[in-house]
């Protein structure tokens, strides 16, 4: 799931391009001229580590293919799905496809702290402008005592959007080369306000489709609740699949020397 590239992967590129190499230390990766080389004795890595990533985010915004890092801004997800069950107040099957998320480069972490002999990493990031879903999308099920049904546009906009994330891994031998294999991976986010469009509610019926959007906007607090421990889920996921690549690419003794 692509989308997981969008914050994660951000902050994982950052990390281990931030920490020079024991054999091209000098080299500068192509994350804009202003980006500075960590070293991890550093006393005031996490520091160092914060700046790296926050001066980086222009260049991020057009990707950089040969890390694995696609174009971020905007992202293109191709698929990205939420079923929630039965039983609580929200009781829907909704399924994205072609979504354009607007926003992601404009990320700024506040902290970082790393654990590196203990294989952890984690951050706090704000984001300066709000996050847009724009795409299709397919939903059916029940939102609070509602029906709901429909598919066509979508728009999704969460402002003043806060994420925590934090990994764990082990060390694993590939080839005689320790790399770093990522465990645990924890994602939880935060809005103040989440607004939701949808198109063709209710087969193009228009009094019924406004009357759900202005449903859903009014309990919109509900439906964030309901849904984000499955938008968590998925982009956790779907994070440690693209961190993985990244490090499983390449030696740890290759990102973080001794």
């Amino acid at each position: 799931m692509k989308s997981a590239i969008s914050l994660m992967i951000l902050t994982i590129t950052c990390f281990l391009v931030s920490l020079p190499s024991p054999t091209n230390a000098a080299k500068k990766f192509p994350f804009g001229k202003n980006t500075k080389s960590c070293h991890k004795s550093d006393p005031k890595l996490n520091e160092c580590v914060k700046n790296a990533f926050n001066s980086m985010m222009s260049s991020l915004a057009k990707g950089v293919p040969q890390y694995g890092v696609v174009p971020l801004d905007p992202l293109l997800l191709k698929t990205f799905n939420v079923q929630q069950g039965k039983n609580g107040p929200i009781a829907i099957d909704l399924r994205f496809h072609d979504l354009n998320i607007l926003g992601i480069t404009s990320a700024k972490v506040k902290s970082v702290s790393t654990d590196l002999d203990k294989y952890k990493i984690s951050l706090e990031a704000d984001l300066d402008k709000p996050i847009v879903l724009d795409g299709m999308y397919k939903i059916k099920g029940n939102i609070l005592v509602l029906p709901i049904t429909g598919h066509g546009k979508s728009n999704l906009t969460l402002t003043n959007f806060r994420c925590h994330m934090a990994i764990t891994g082990k060390p694993v031998d590939k080839s005689g080369k320790t790399h770093w294999e990522v465990e645990e991976f924890v994602f939880k986010l935060k809005a103040s306000r989440l607004y939701v469009k949808l198109e063709n509610l209710f087969n193009g019926d228009k009094a019924l489709g406004d009357n759900m959007n202005k449903f859903l906007n009014d309990n919109w607090e509900i439906l964030l609740a309901e849904m984000q421990p499955a938008f968590e889920a998925n982009l956790a996921a779907a994070f440690k699949e693209i961190t993985n690549r990244v490090f499983l690419k390449t030696p740890i003794d290759m990102i973080i020397p001794e």
